[in-house]
């Protein structure tokens, strides 16, 4: 009755990531970035894209300009547990659309200022 092979492949957690570089001029940088992700949440819905992060970063010296959907402002410390939950309740994996200007001070202090959205 089972005498023929059978095989199923699914991409579970899997990532694809591109890095772009822009060209320099004087003190300015741009770099950018686009990550996608395939998930399977349950046997119906697998493979799955989901858009993990999208933006345009502008660079001039201490300061940065990012454009985009990337890591949320308030996401400080990543937990260190085991389980993929994280640690609920507190959504340490949020990601959000947003333009954001962040300086860095001489004395390790990263001042930011976000437009976010859900």
């Amino acid at each position: 009755i089972n005498a023929r092979g059978q095989t199923q492949f699914d991409c579970f957690e899997s990532r694809l990531r591109m890095d772009m570089l822009g060209p320099k001029y004087k003190n300015f940088t741009i770099e950018g970035l686009i990550e996608v992700d395939f998930e399977i949440f349950f046997v119906g819905v697998r493979n799955l894209t989901h858009l993990r992060h999208a933006y345009l970063k502008i660079g001039y010296g201490n300061s940065t300009i990012t454009l985009g959907q990337t890591w949320h402002p308030l996401v400080l410390v990543e937990s260190s547990n085991i389980n993929y939950n994280g640690s609920t309740p507190f959504d340490f994996y949020a990601r959000s659309p947003q333009v954001r200007f962040s300086y860095k001070m001489k004395n390790n202090i990263e001042i930011v200022t976000a437009a976010t959205m859900e």
